[in-house]
């Protein structure tokens, strides 16, 4: 099957690569990894990232300021089984006003076979008044610096 990214997964250099873990409860009946683990392993990555954003600050938000998950989708290409060795490598790819898109896979970490993607649209948000806001400027630079 023939399914369209935003960019080249095959060729696009991400610029985090977060090695996996896999666990005995990350199973289906059949040995796979299931699909809402799957999920789960993405978000590990999406944090690894968020640290590199955040920095120092320790938190995934800066006097209530943070990005949340505002579109989702997955595509699994291909069954994970507990005994490959995994990483989920993830990018930003598009940095807008409010709202940034993030591109990730997962994928065998021996031999390069692409698992699943994820896409991500993750808006930035004022926790404290609900609303989106522009992304601080200090996090695009931080973003451009992890991207470059």
């Amino acid at each position: 099957m023939n399914r369209e990214f935003p960019v080249d997964i095959n060729t696009y250099r991400f610029a985090l690569c977060t090695p996996i873990q896999l666990r005995f409860n990350d199973l289906d009946p059949y040995q796979h990894v299931n699909n809402a683990s799957q999920q789960q392993l993405l978000d590990i990555g999406k944090e690894a990232y968020m640290h590199c954003i955040y920095k120092d600050k320790g938190l995934f938000f800066v006097n209530s300021i943070t990005f949340i998950l505002a579109s989702y989708t997955v595509d699994f290409l291909s069954q994970i089984t507990i005994d490959k060795q995994v990483e989920v490598h993830t990018s930003i790819y598009h940095v807008g006003n409010k709202s940034i898109r993030m591109i990730q896979k997962i994928v065998d970490a021996n031999t390069g076979e692409i698992f699943t993607v994820g896409n991500s649209v993750m808006a930035c948000v004022d926790l404290s008044t609900r609303k989106s806001i522009p992304i601080p400027d200090e996090w695009r630079v931080r973003i451009s610096t992890i991207e470059n």
